[in-house]
């Protein structure tokens, strides 16, 4: 009775140089079906995804598909992509992209200590290896220094001898703790 009903969506215009998309996210009413819960993502404009997630309540089954739904755009974002208002024409930065999927998927459902990692590790590697560029880098050098209190974290990855792996420098930055006067 439920099965192709949408409970939420969203249609957003994304942009990274000239290449411009158009992004739709449904999410369609959980059902329960042989004793778990299915929970469907459709998603369509990058690495279209039709997926079921599953659950043991309908609740955590629209959770796990709420959090696929950011981990995808998350991606999608990781590639150069940033959000684009096409009635005004601006392109919001990459940190103004994040924190509105933020608002719009909310904070609690991807930004776990796992998930933070993974994020911290690939915005290192990429500035290991020199990706994207100059003002990309520096969005994701104010990024990591915004994320960690450590001063030296930018140092660790352009300035350690010997140099340090992705996840040593991460290890580093994350014991950090300041001392008060």
């Amino acid at each position: 009775m439920f099965e192709n009903t949408i409970i939420a969506f969203e249609k957003n215009h994304y942009k990274k140089d000239t290449d411009l998309r158009f992004i739709e996210v449904e999410i369609l009413q959980p059902i329960f079906k042989e004793n778990v819960w299915e929970c469907t993502l459709i998603m369509k404009g990058y690495g279209d995804i039709n997926q079921i997630l599953l659950g043991q309540t309908s609740m955590q089954a629209l959770s796990f598909t709420m959090q696929h739904a950011k981990f995808n755009l998350n991606l999608m974002i990781n590639d150069g992509y940033c959000y684009f208002d096409k009635e005004d024409n601006t392109l919001l930065s990459k940190v103004e992209t994040l924190e509105l999927l933020d608002a719009t998927y909310g904070i609690g459902t991807m930004l776990d200590k796992a998930h933070n990692k993974a994020i911290y590790l690939q915005y290192i590697r990429r500035l290991q290896n020199g990706k994207g560029t100059e003002a990309e880098q520096e969005i994701d050098i104010n990024y990591l220094r915004k994320e960690f209190l450590n001063p030296q974290i930018i140092d660790y990855i352009y300035h350690h001898k010997p140099e340090l792996s992705a996840k040593e420098i991460y290890s580093k930055a994350i014991v950090y703790k300041p001392i008060q006067l």
